[in-house]
């Protein structure tokens, strides 16, 4: 019966085709309520492993309901204590929680000692593989709110401090610089593509996406911390590793553009330490744009299915959630589309982006920026009709800008607006981009705003002055916010 509800929830098992009738009915009715009763029920019994399978359907039918429900996430969020004490089906109850937290508000109001639980889970030795990996997934999703490609400090420094008290206790074998375990990451890297599902290898992956995004947004005392866990040396290695599928190599490009080459500073001492690995790089990154524009060349849009909404942005991408990001439909292909859409979002368009903006292309290596420069504008006549987000389009958009010889950038910003000119949402944010910046530094006022209020009130104050702009339309807005919440305008909170 559960499985049954669950699916009649969504149309097909891509959450974007959620039926909220269905939806709301299940709420309006309170099914919900029998179900969260049912899970207290056994999670209180002597032996709650004897309803794991019944208490695995219970939080799938919740994580169907909060498919872009979010009136029910707020509803849901106040059982999360309760739910974070059930002991079974931890790796369904982890992928609740990521549908939960994930670009919704509810990120600024998790406590600190339910992320600590949820570290805690993943650190307890009965917790298994599966639900460790899952649980961290849960975790980064309470790090940034996806609506508004926003990074929550907060979040990013508790979910760090209380992985490092507990790494020790679940993944010590896989994390350090002790050859042994330089070693056994190589080996668990180099499985071939049918042992995707390693328990090892999905955790190993898990936890190098979890730091950084943890230092995403340049966050620099994790930064620090993140960089004692992997060195430049072994994240090129990996990269450069023939025997490394490119789905995997993703995190570790994602893991290289956020800790070690995400200022221009950065990159020129990359460059420095690391000269012919990271030329190396490049030249790898050009065979994989060239690749990329073959597999779109030979398949119709149709063919393909468009990036998980989930995944619209380059620190979203998830190598566990492969099966869910895009799907070429025949044979080998799947392998090879998904594996290089997600490595060109998870770090290539960054990577080149601050190549170009450093000025590290010298005379001798102009054949290098040419190459590239001249595969992005190949790619740029079929790539954007696999960008379901803007923050991927601008990501693409100002890469092809710094890296384009030939052709203004007025030409590059009408070839992508003609490109989405079906998709009326996102061709109008694009033409509204001259205000992204005001945009997303008020967001970013609000957001921080709001933590800070519900943290502590008294502090509200200070968090909201280090956000203020100087530009007059910032100015605008903040005193517009500021007179709201004067005259009783908590909801703008």
């Amino acid at each position: 019966i559960l499985q049954a509800l669950s699916n009649f929830c969504i149309y097909t098992k891509d959450e974007r085709s959620s039926c909220y009738l269905i939806q709301k009915f299940l709420v309006d009715s309170g099914i919900y309520f029998d179900v969260m009763d049912y899970i207290s029920q056994c999670s209180l019994s002597d032996d709650p492993f004897l309803f794991e399978t019944s208490l695995s359907s219970c939080f799938h039918l919740l994580t169907t309901m909060c498919y872009n429900f979010t009136n029910f996430k707020k509803r849901l969020y106040t059982y999360l204590d309760d739910l974070l004490e059930v002991k079974v089906a931890l790796p369904d109850l982890a992928r609740l929680f990521y549908v939960l937290f994930r670009g919704h508000e509810i990120d600024l109001k998790v406590k600190d000692f339910q992320v600590k639980k949820m570290m805690q889970i993943i650190a307890s030795p009965e917790t298994p593989t599966e639900g460790k990996t899952e649980m961290l997934k849960a975790v980064q999703a309470l790090i940034k709110l996806e609506d508004f490609d926003f990074f929550i400090e907060r979040n990013q420094s508790l979910a760090m401090k209380f992985f490092t008290e507990t790494q020790n206790l679940f993944c010590d074998y896989l994390v350090g610089h002790e050859e042994a375990k330089i070693a056994q990451r190589k080996d668990l890297l180099s499985l071939p593509v049918d042992k995707d599902g390693d328990q090892d290898l999905c955790l190993l992956l898990s936890i190098t996406n979890f730091i950084a995004t943890c230092a995403s947004g340049r966050n620099k005392p994790i930064i620090t911390i993140s960089k004692s866990l992997y060195s430049l040396e072994e994240l090129l290695e990996h990269l450069l590793n023939p025997s490394v599928p490119i789905k995997r190599k993703s995190v570790f490009l994602f893991f290289l553009v956020t800790v070690y080459v995400s200022s221009d500073e950065e990159i020129k001492a990359a460059f420095t330490q690391a000269e012919s690995k990271m030329w190396e790089l490049l030249k790898e990154i050009e065979h994989a744009i060239v690749a990329l524009i073959d597999v779109l060349k030979r398949f119709n849009l149709q063919d393909l299915l468009f990036i998980h909404p989930a995944l619209s942005s380059s620190h979203s991408m998830l190598y566990y959630s492969q099966s869910e990001i895009v799907a070429v439909e025949r044979g080998s292909r799947k392998e090879i589309g998904e594996g290089l859409l997600v490595f060109a979002f998870n770090g290539v368009f960054t990577l080149l982006r601050s190549c170009y903006k450093a000025d590290v292309f010298s005379e001798r290596h102009q054949d290098v920026s040419f190459s590239i420069s001249k595969a992005l504008q190949e790619l740029k006549e079929y790539l954007p009709d696999y960008c379901t987000g803007i923050h991927q389009l601008k990501m693409f958009y100002l890469t092809l800008v710094h890296a384009t010889t030939t052709g203004s950038e007025g030409d590059n910003r009408a070839v992508l607006l003609k490109s989405l000119s079906t998709r009326s949402e996102h061709v109008a944010a694009f033409r509204e981009s001259p205000d992204d910046d005001l945009n997303n530094s008020f967001q970013s006022y609000v957001a921080r705003c709001k933590s800070a209020y519900e943290d502590d009130s008294s502090c509200a104050a200070n968090a909201c002055t280090q956000y203020t702009h100087t530009s007059p339309g910032m100015k605008k807005l903040v005193h517009t916010f500021s007179s709201a919440q004067r005259n009783g305008g908590d909801s703008l909170l």
